[in-house]
């Protein structure tokens, strides 16, 4: 999941710090389980580090794995069609244009 960083802070599990930018939002990936487990750890320091990203029905976004493939949509072919190899075009550019034989 996308997550806000809001304070600058150092990661004690990765020891990589994530800071703040004026004028920019710091925004990194980290799944829901490590989110909470550093938000606990960084209430010792005040909270309000971090936050997650809602999507547009208010919950989390939660990214597609790789090796998955989202939903088809009505303007996408089915699998099968999108495997079709294309016709084959004489490759002219390589030989000035014009197809030289006999």
């Amino acid at each position: 999941m996308k997550v806000i960083v809001k304070k600058t802070f150092r990661d004690a599990r990765t020891k990589e710090v994530h800071k703040v930018r004026p004028g920019q939002e710091t925004v990194i990936d980290m799944s829901e389980e490590r989110l909470a487990e550093a938000q606990a750890a960084l209430e010792a320091y005040g909270g309000g580090f971090l936050e997650a990203i809602p999507d547009v029905d208010g919950a989390p976004i939660t990214p597609l794995p790789e090796n998955d493939t989202p939903p088809p949509d009505g303007d996408t072919p089915p699998p099968d069609e999108q495997a079709k190899p294309k016709p084959d075009k004489p490759d002219t550019a390589k030989r000035g244009g014009k197809k030289q034989g006999g």
